[in-house]
């Protein structure tokens, strides 16, 4: 009965130690679960903190992402007006300055071409003027040749005309004196046309006998007196009758010699 008595008391003693030992361990694990409590909460805080903390710096970064978008929009809208506004002035200022540069290397490309044609035409008109001045050289000699050439044909021609005329004046002469006996002027208006017949070509040399043959037979038993200058014809008609003697076959007699005998210069020539 003790011995129940005992083993009741062991059992209810085991059942005590053992309802306070697990409500000591109870409390034990409630206090570290409060603990673990206090220390979620403060982690919880810390999580809380930092969430706001990251909230803020989420709402810092959106606001800086903001203000950069703006800052951006401002950006690309001051670009958008350069391009829409400004771009096409600077373009065309561009294009201008572009095409005065391009302007002023096509004027200095084309004054250099122009200097270089310029040069070539002056180097080829100094020729052509250097050939043009000798061939009008040229033709000027020429033509002052020509010129005299003619001139000189026109005073012969003059010559021989005035010689012609002179001629037949004093033929005319002659027929007059002779009508009215007078022949002495006879005698020197023959000499004379027959001088001027032989000079202007009318009459050859051989002609001109004859017709002093004519003129011996009409004066030859006549006292003639002529001028000094009649008397010069004479020796003329003389010397000329001895040069075409040796130069040619002339074998006729020459009558002036014996003109000459038969006429006197009269004293006062």
């Amino acid at each position: 009965m003790r011995t129940k008595l005992l083993l009741i008391v062991f059992i209810i003693s085991t059942f005590a130690f053992s309802a306070n030992s697990n409500e000591n361990t109870t409390k034990s694990q409630i206090e570290n679960l409060q603990k673990e409590n206090e220390s979620l909460k403060k982690e919880i805080e810390i999580i809380k903190a930092k969430s706001e903390s990251t909230s803020v710096m989420i709402d810092n970064v959106d606001s800086m992402y903001q203000n950069n978008f703006n800052r951006m929009t401002y950006l690309f809208s001051i670009l958008g007006a350069i391009i829409v506004f400004v771009f096409p002035f600077w373009m065309q200022h561009t294009q201008k300055k572009l095409l005065k540069i391009k302007e002023e290397e096509l004027n200095t490309s084309n004054t250099k071409k122009i200097n270089e044609v310029l040069k070539d035409f002056n180097e080829k008109l100094s020729e052509s003027e250097k050939k043009y001045k000798e061939e009008l050289k040229k033709e000027t000699e020429n033509l002052n040749n020509t010129i005299i050439e003619k001139t000189e044909e026109l005073e012969q021609n003059i010559i021989k005309s005035n010689h012609s005329l002179s001629s037949r004046i004093y033929l005319f002469s002659a027929v007059y004196y002779k009508s009215n006996n007078n022949y002495n002027d006879y005698t020197n208006s023959k000499l004379y046309n027959f001088y001027y017949e032989y000079k202007s070509g009318n009459k050859n040399l051989q002609e001109i006998i004859k017709m002093s043959n004519e003129l011996l037979e009409i004066i030859k038993d006549k006292n003639i007196q002529i001028t000094k200058s009649s008397y010069s014809l004479i020796i003329f008609f003389i010397k000329e009758y001895d040069k075409k003697r040796l130069d040619s076959d002339l074998d006729m007699e020459n009558p002036f010699e014996k003109i000459k005998d038969f006429v006197n210069i009269k004293k006062y020539n």
